[in-house]
């Protein structure tokens, strides 16, 4: 192999292995951005809840009581992924009495990810007075933090692994 050719193939070997690192730096940047949008919507997802948290407890504060979630649908849960025809019940009481605008759903609101809230009785589970579980059941990146929420009988904050639960009694 002559000078020339020896050349000819070095550049093409040099244009190969610039390709290939440009085509992992945008693998890794893509992969970045996917970690880094998780986290924003993991944010948006604990701004969600503390303004629901807010929420119940000015209607508690005029009502002195919590909305009720009665409807029955996904096991007696209200969860922001019913469908549109579906009642929400919580969420349209607090719109109804002008606590909140709009709903409040998960960002991604598909699968795994949603809230949902439901309101148990007096009784139920050992706990001694009623008592609302509102819970985001999923974040996209690990979280040490996963709220409290039990009654002597049940951890709702057990059953959902990678979510965040709110407790709250009347």
């Amino acid at each position: 192999m002559d000078l020339a050719n020896q050349q000819i193939s070095a550049f093409r070997l040099s244009r190969i292995f610039a390709w290939l690192l440009v085509l992992t730096l945008i693998g890794l940047t893509a992969g970045y951005l996917g970690l880094i949008q998780g986290k924003i919507r993991d944010i948006k997802r604990r701004v969600d809840l503390r303004q629901l948290r807010t929420a119940l407890a000015i209607y508690q504060d005029k009502f002195d009581l919590l909305p009720a979630s009665d409807d029955n649908d996904v096991g007696g849960w209200d969860n922001s992924l019913e469908p549109a025809e579906h009642t929400k019940e919580f969420l349209n009481i607090l719109k109804k009495k002008k606590i909140v605008e709009q709903d409040i759903i998960d960002p991604l609101n598909i699968d795994s990810y949603y809230y949902r809230y439901k309101k148990f009785p007096a009784g139920a589970y050992g706990c001694a007075k009623p008592f609302i579980i509102l819970q985001i059941n999923n974040f996209e990146v690990y979280t040490k933090d996963h709220g409290a929420g039990a009654c002597p009988e049940k951890n709702f904050a057990a059953e959902i692994s990678n979510g965040y639960t709110i407790q709250i009694f009347e």
